[in-house]
């Protein structure tokens, strides 16, 4: 009987370890974005360069920063679809 409770406890050691981990690691899933995010201030550059996909927006999203002066060109990828 004591090596059932020994076992017993050592079970619940275990799992209550491996949920505090889950619960760890899922609070680190759901803040991990704001360490990935830098937000500098925008500055002068040479080029702004639009790569394909959601075209329309992207160019708009160009030329406003263009006409505000942050760069003294725009240049546009190839698109990789026909589609495009």
């Amino acid at each position: 009987m004591p090596e059932s409770k020994s076992k017993l406890r050592r079970w619940l050691i275990a799992g209550g370890i491996l949920i505090v981990l889950a619960g760890a690691g899922f609070a680190m899933l759901l803040t991990i974005g704001r360490w990935l995010v830098v937000q500098d201030p925008l500055a002068h550059a040479d080029v702004i360069v639009i790569l394909s996909g959601q075209m329309p927006e992207r160019a708009l999203e160009a030329v406003r920063l263009y006409q505000a002066g942050y760069a003294d060109q725009i240049w546009i990828s190839a698109p990789i679809s026909p589609e495009e």
